[in-house]
């Protein structure tokens, strides 16, 4: 399945390129999601706004939206995550089909949590806030001026302690939208 999808967006980036925009003034539109299946099921889906304050940089804030639940032979959680994600990304070099791009982001994330036979003392629901830093470097590839794919390699660490949500290394694959400043139409 890996294979099959990385041979599809090699074939698209060798037949279809475009540039981006990333002026001033410009805005992206887009987000990530992903699935995971360990010892249970988690989804999480980040839809994101962002708007260049200067050329190549853009700041904007994502809503995190996520669901998990887990089993093992001691418990069952149940877990529910709204929160906010704020980011700053810079891209490097001149406009072109494929950019480089670095990503620092802060995410605010309040859970939800039900259950059986997690944390006695608490009982079996609990609701937490938490807050995790993260930051990576990316890899873009445009296919059409404005339609981008993204993956993004990095590193997020929890600061609150609490929960372990969100900590080590990941990669995010996601989709963005970037559409010009009204002057450079």
């Amino acid at each position: 399945m890996k294979t099959t999808l990385l041979i599809l967006l090699l074939a698209l980036s060798t037949s279809l390129t475009g540039y981006a925009q990333t002026e001033r003034g410009a805005k992206m539109i887009g987000g990530s999601g992903s699935v995971n299946f360990n010892n249970g099921v988690s989804v999480y889906l980040l839809p994101r706004l962002g708007y260049f304050v200067t050329e190549d940089l853009a700041v904007g804030s994502g809503v995190l939206l996520g669901y998990s639940r887990y089993k093992n032979q001691e418990m069952t959680l149940r877990n529910t995550h709204v929160g906010l994600q704020p980011f700053a990304r810079y891209y490097f070099g001149a406009p072109k089909a494929t950019r480089v791009f670095a990503q620092a982001d802060v995410s605010i994330v309040h859970t939800r949590r039900s259950g059986v036979n997690f944390f006695p003392d608490y009982g079996n629901k609990v609701s937490f806030t938490d807050t995790t830093v993260g930051g990576g470097i990316g890899l873009v590839h445009f296919l059409t001026q404005q339609v981008g794919l993204e993956a993004l390699v990095g590193y997020r660490n929890n600061t609150t302690g609490f929960e372990n949500f969100g900590r080590g290394f990941g990669v995010t694959f996601g989709l963005q939208i970037h559409l010009p400043s009204a002057a450079g139409q």
